[in-house]
């Protein structure tokens, strides 16, 4: 089985990943400072391309995507993408630490793997090799200072 991802969860995804990991200012060789958008990586590619190679996996991160929407919407009245930035980092705080009621988070699957779940296809897709989908333009590996931008 096979999932596409819309347009909805690519926004998410793209939130997801800027609060996970928040704009970075880097230096380039030259010394221009240089302000580096996780969601520019193109992580929601990565999570796209991983789900269809390991079709597995993609049920596993589209049922926590879509659980962790509702709940957002549930709990604060909106979708993830339009919460406020202190909304999004309580979001999903509160669903790492399994903060969620058992009436909002309506699911058998555990909140902090959902979580994890989460997390691990936005890092992987942040720094993985850019041939796989995300990071991309090595984008991921400037922001952690891997690699130093030329100018």
């Amino acid at each position: 089985m096979r999932y596409l991802f819309s347009m909805p969860f690519i926004g998410l995804i793209d939130a997801i990943a800027d609060t996970l990991f928040p704009p970075n200012t880097v230096k380039s060789l030259k010394g221009a400072d240089h302000t580096i958008v996780a969601s520019d990586a193109m992580v929601h590619r990565y999570i796209l391309f991983r789900a269809t190679w390991q079709p597995d996996w993609g049920k596993d991160i589209h049922t926590a995507l879509r659980l962790f929407s509702s709940v957002c919407d549930l709990h604060f009245g909106s979708i993830f993408p339009l919460l406020t930035e202190a909304q999004q980092k309580e979001a999903l705080s509160m669903l790492e630490d399994r903060k969620y009621s058992d009436t909002d988070w309506n699911s058998k699957v555990d909140q902090r793997r959902a979580f994890n779940q989460i997390r691990e296809g936005v890092a992987e897709g942040l720094f993985a090799e850019p041939g796989y989908g995300g990071n991309f333009n090595g984008l991921g590996w400037y922001y952690s200072n891997f690699m130093v931008i030329e100018d």
